[in-house]
């Protein structure tokens, strides 16, 4: 296929604007923190710290902050009001191309990988993609009926898969209601039950240095080869790092060991993350963030104690630092939270409850893929 660069195709002149000088005038901006949102932010003047670019309808939005989040927008000009944009976007700008094609580039594997290959910075947050850099890289030449086409096509898999999500999550909202038919409001305990400090009821402890036990994301092991998988950053799931079954060996420690059944949940930006260990195979967890919730088997079923930890972290968490990105559950908080204790036979019967959903979803989305 034949390949152009994003400095061939950009006509971007770049444009700066400080909204301070227009302290009543509303702006229509794209911060990267919107980007979440997919929709941009409308703010005054006087709401702007710092000078930002003027962008228009069209334009793609490439974002320099951590590249491996791959953050890639264009500008819909939802208003009438002046478009600009934060200078942490690499702003692309062209006729020949249809902008939708380039962002589902540039949301590419292939090219994700380019923008994560050349960065500046640390690690993590604060690494930057370099902006000449990636003028440099390669964007297919093709046909802009090909790339309408290709868009259209793109469109229709992901307003699919966009739909099953939603269908997907009506099973997850059904759980959700009975757990709270059974159990009550998880965010009032002692509405129906008996209460103790989680603490007293399970044995709670943070992950220090390692883990020896694999966990599994979305069912897939993480080996490769003789080597296996390390998750070493703050959150549950992240993308491992390897390491020789040598160097497992003289890492591993039972005292730090999960069980089957043990529940591990990341102490920082927790909304709602509970996993619960299901497999003995070898694997390590190597974080000072994460904890880990042993529960005494007499009191709690595994499975009821995820979820109501899932619904309970939701709720907690934006309390932890007025819900700012760093905000933390200290251990010490974990063993103090007030928790439902109900009978344990109600527990197996939500339990089993569960299974019966996810058996209905796997034979949903089977019968789906016939």
């Amino acid at each position: 296929m034949k390949q152009t660069t994003i400095k061939e195709i950009n006509e971007y002149k770049s444009k700066s604007i400080d909204p301070r000088k227009e302290p009543e005038t509303v702006f229509e901006m794209y911060s990267v923190p919107a980007y979440s949102t997919g929709h941009p932010e409308y703010l005054s003047g006087e709401q702007i710290a710092s000078n930002k670019v003027i962008v228009e309808k069209n334009d793609i939005l490439l974002c320099k902050i951590n590249p491996r989040i791959n953050r890639v927008w264009v500008v819909q000009d939802e208003s009438e009001k002046q478009n600009i944009a934060s200078s942490e976007w690499i702003v692309i700008r062209t006729k020949k191309y249809n902008p939708e094609y380039l962002a589902w580039y540039f949301q590419s594997p292939k090219f994700k990988q380019l923008m994560v290959s050349e960065v500046t910075g640390i690690g993590g947050s604060l690494t930057r993609a370099q902006p000449k850099r990636v003028a440099n890289y390669p964007v297919p030449n093709i046909e802009r009926e090909k790339q309408d086409e290709i868009v259209k096509r793109l469109n229709l898999l992901h307003d699919s898969i966009q739909k099953r999500k939603e269908e997907i999550q009506l099973f997850d909202e059904l759980i959700k209601a009975r757990f709270v038919e059974m159990f009550g409001d998880p965010g009032t305990p002692g509405q129906r039950y008996p209460t103790d400090k989680l603490g007293n009821v399970a044995f709670v402890k943070s992950s220090h240095r390692v883990f020896t036990t694999e966990f599994v994301e979305k069912g897939i092991p993480f080996f490769r080869g003789t080597e296996i998988g390390i998750l070493a950053e703050g959150g549950i799931p992240k993308d491992p790092f390897y390491i020789t079954e040598k160097k497992y060996k003289e890492l591993a420690s039972d005292e730090s060991k999960p069980l089957v059944g043990d529940l591990l949940m990341p102490s920082i930006c927790n909304k709602g993350q509970v996993w619960m260990v299901d497999t003995e195979k070898p694997f390590y967890y190597k974080d000072g963030r994460v904890l880990c919730i042993s529960p005494n088997r007499n009191i709690f079923d595994s499975k009821y104690l995820q979820f109501y930890l899932k619904l309970r972290t939701e709720i907690e968490y934006p309390k932890l630092g007025s819900g700012s990105t760093f905000a933390e559950f200290k251990i010490f908080q974990l063993k103090e939270l007030e928790v439902d204790l109900p009978p344990k036979y109600m527990q197996e019967r939500f339990k089993n409850f569960i299974m019966q959903v996810d058996k209905s979803k796997f034979l949903y989305l089977r019968k789906d893929m016939l």
